[in-house]
């Protein structure tokens, strides 16, 4: 037996631990384990691996079942798991564990249910590629808070298998093939740099469940799940069905009707590109209901079914309709990305969406082409929508958004979704900036390319003099956040500096480090403060540039167009608040002296009871 140092970790799911020790020369297999807590270690679960009596042989010993020797380093390392991940979920009660891959996107979360063979390994590749964070390909474990919020426990920090070792080439490209990889009988075993960092349990706001069926050469289908075959279909794919209540029925439905959920059939991983992708990017923005869901699964399939057609010798090319006898086509144009996306979310304000875009374009000539405007409508069909999608014919580098499907604050999300530049300028569509202020943003965002920060400037006011930079995090009129001004602001040429929180009638941040409202949100408020407490949480600040001088209109002589309600209000308060671990004490204070203690109190009971149930 060899006398090789020993290493011992513990792998994690959960409330269930399990011990491992492993000889330090697979340090490269096993470095995202959790060191050793032995007093938190359940002794009787423990799996051990260890050089056997010839080179390259190992022997797996564990507190199950009898020893396996002569083992070469592939059967070794898939034996290990099999038996680890047996003893996690043997009497785990918890939890919902399932045979899934599962991948995050900051508070967002995609599974992958599926069992052996159906395709979840490739298709979590695919994911990882469109850079989600790849936690496992074989289980996860979820359960619901005392709020009613979805939590991700665990995930199996496993290497990723691949069942047939010639798929490795198809489906990553020759960068991104691991250094470190064992064929077995088993497969083709992968050190992922992306797997094994799942210990904590996370909270999860949305997030998409693909049940994927792959077969070469079949064409891509897309099917919406009702909650209900969604959950049948989990349930088929939980591990520890027998451990739970009820076989685990009331948490799969749960699960079932907090994230949407899709059928996948595809033969090849091209036609997940401008289907799959997209309902992706549409499902974790906003919500949907059932019928949109089924809708759009439909156009994707559909489209799919035109671009590709089989050709010969077993290829696959795109074929579309002829063009019309004696067509020219356009030339194609190349432009240069936009140094910055300028984007904002209107509801029936053609007036301000107009002048604040031809403000911007008269006043700043030297950034012609060099700027993108993203218009989101969140009233297509309203008085104002024809108008605002004319634009286009005007104005260059102008995109108009129709997005309906729900409305309020939050939607500016879009406008970073829809961004095509790193840096995104998002304001109001009745905002008006001074003159040189774009351009010294866009040198600033550019100097600091790796910002993680919230970017704000001083607010002036009609009578151009009074300002003001930030506010005071505290309750006046039913909103967190009182005006306040920081004379650092009154020199434009002075360097920023940070602040607690602003209005959000203008905001820049770099389009990946956007911290994004939380999906959850309706209506208006409820933004301020919590944008920026989730930014600093990130590693960011919110900074005051006081070059960064900007005009709002607050007069709306002809009223609000939109619903404004305290209802919707104080559920954005409630979510927020809820997702930072913010004490509420002081908010329903403040609401029971504006609103009356028991308008208020039944607000917030029946915005809570809501909640619960969503």
């Amino acid at each position: 037996m060899s006398s090789i140092e020993m290493r011992e970790k513990s792998v994690c799911l959960g409330s269930s631990h399990v011990a491992v020790a492993y000889p330090q020369t697979l340090d490269t297999w096993f470095d995202g384990l959790v060191e050793s807590q032995r007093p938190d270690i359940a002794p009787a679960k423990w799996v051990r691996l260890r050089h056997g009596d010839g080179p390259g042989r190992f022997e797996l010993l564990t507190s199950v079942d009898a020893p396996a020797e002569g083992l070469d380093l592939g059967e070794a390392l898939a034996a290990f798991w099999e038996r680890v991940s047996f003893l996690l979920v043997d009497e785990l009660n918890d939890a919902f564990v399932l045979h899934a891959a599962a991948l995050r996107q900051k508070t967002t979360l995609i599974l992958l249910p599926g069992c052996s063979g159906s395709g979840k390994t490739r298709l979590a590749l695919w994911y990882q590629a469109q850079g989600f964070n790849c936690l496992t390909d074989e289980i996860a474990a979820t359960s619901f808070g005392s709020n009613g919020g979805l939590v991700l426990n665990g995930a199996l920090a496993r290497p990723v298998v691949l069942k047939q070792s010639a798929e490795a080439s198809e489906i990553l490209r020759p960068g991104e093939m691991p250094a470190a990889q064992q064929d077995s009988a088993y497969g083709l075993i992968m050190k992922l740099g992306v797997s094994g960092t799942s210990r904590s349990p996370a909270a999860i706001d949305c997030g998409l469940i693909v049940f994927p069926h792959f077969t070469r050469g079949v064409p891509l289908k897309l099917t919406a799940l009702t909650p209900g075959e969604a959950s049948l279909r989990l349930l088929e794919n939980c591990l520890n069905s027998r451990n739970l209540t009820r076989g685990g029925l009331p948490l799969a439905g749960l699960l079932a009707r907090h994230l949407q959920a899709v059928s996948l059939d595809y033969g090849e991983t091209s036609q997940l590109e401008g289907t799959l992708d997209v309902l992706t990017r549409r499902t974790l923005a906003a919500s949907m209901s059932f019928d949109d869901l089924a809708a759009l699964c439909e156009a994707f399939t559909a489209r799919a079914a035109v671009r590709i057609s089989a050709g010969k010798n077993g290829k696959r090319a795109e074929v579309f309709p002829d063009p019309p006898a004696n067509a020219v086509p356009a030339p194609a144009v190349t432009n240069s990305p936009p140094r910055l996306t300028i984007g904002m979310s209107t509801f029936d304000d053609f007036d301000g969406a107009y002048f604040t875009i031809q403000s911007i374009r008269m006043n700043n000539p030297e950034l012609h082409r060099a700027v993108e405007f993203v218009v989101i409508d969140n009233n297509p069909g309203g008085a104002s929508s024809e108008a605002l999608r004319s634009l286009k014919g005007w104005i260059d580098g102008y995109r108009y958004i129709p997005r309906g499907d729900w409305h309020g604050t939050a939607m500016r999300n879009a406008v970073f979704e829809e961004a095509s530049s790193p840096f995104v300028l998002c304001i109001d569509s009745h905002v008006l900036l001074a003159p040189g202020a774009l351009s010294k943003l866009i040198a600033y965002l550019e100097a600091h390319p790796d910002s993680r920060d919230l970017l704000q400037g001083p607010l002036v006011y009609d009578d151009m003099r009074s300002t003001s930079t930030h506010m005071e995090a505290k309750w006046r009129d039913g909103m967190w956040g009182t005006w306040a001004n920081d004379p650092r602001g009154s020199d434009p040429t002075g360097s920023g500096f940070e602040i607690p929180m602003h209005g959000l009638g203008l905001f820049a941040s770099r389009r990946k480090a956007w911290a994004g409202f939380n999906p959850m949100f309706r209506g208006f408020g409820g933004e301020e403060g919590y944008i920026h407490e989730k930014t600093r949480r990130r590693g960011g600040q919110t900074i005051c540039l006081p070059f960064l001088v900007w005009m709002h209109r607050f007069g709306r002589p002809k009223g609000v167009p939109y619903l404004n309600a305290w209802e919707d209000r104080i559920r954005n308060y409630v979510i927020g608040f809820r997702e930072l671990g913010l004490d509420t004490a002081e908010m329903e204070a403040h609401f029971g002296e504006l609103l009356g203690a028991e308008t208020s109190a039944t607000i917030f009971r029946q915005t809570r009871a809501a909640l619960e149930n969503n």
